[in-house]
């Protein structure tokens, strides 16, 4: 873990026992004052994290966000489009359903999303093919 100015970087908590659900406050306000609003990396694979991807931590400017092998219910948050920053979102393995979010699509700086492994139905929207 590290600490520019005071404020992590990077949370690293894999292949623990962590349980719970994930805190909706982690995500930035509107103007981005609380929240972790400086973090650029989460990962927090292979716990036992139960609950639903918060829509609140649409406006995260993580670039890594892993929260693959946990136990996560419902759908992937279509609010999540918001996370321009995002590289790489790790979803793996876990319990999620649902479609596949047209708005993801926008998620221009995207180049890794991993999903296999849960009951996502449907099809793959255009928009998501747009920049291959």
């Amino acid at each position: 873990m590290t600490e520019p100015h005071g404020g992590k970087e990077s949370i690293t908590i894999y292949d623990n026992r962590i349980s719970g659900t994930l805190p909706k406050a982690w995500g930035p306000s509107a103007d981005g004052a609380s929240g972790l609003s400086s973090l650029q990396g989460l990962s927090l694979s292979q716990n036992l994290i139960s609950g639903t991807l918060p829509s609140e931590w649409s406006r995260l400017r993580a670039s890594h966000l892993n929260l693959a092998s946990n136990w996560f219910t419902g759908t992937l948050p279509a609010s999540w489009e918001h996370m321009k920053a995002a590289r790489l979102v790790q979803v793996a393995e876990c319990l999620l359903s649902g479609t596949l979010p047209a708005s993801w699509g926008q998620l221009m700086y995207m180049r890794e999303l991993s999903m296999s492994s849960n009951a996502i139905s449907g099809y793959i929207p255009p928009g998501w093919t747009q920049r291959l």
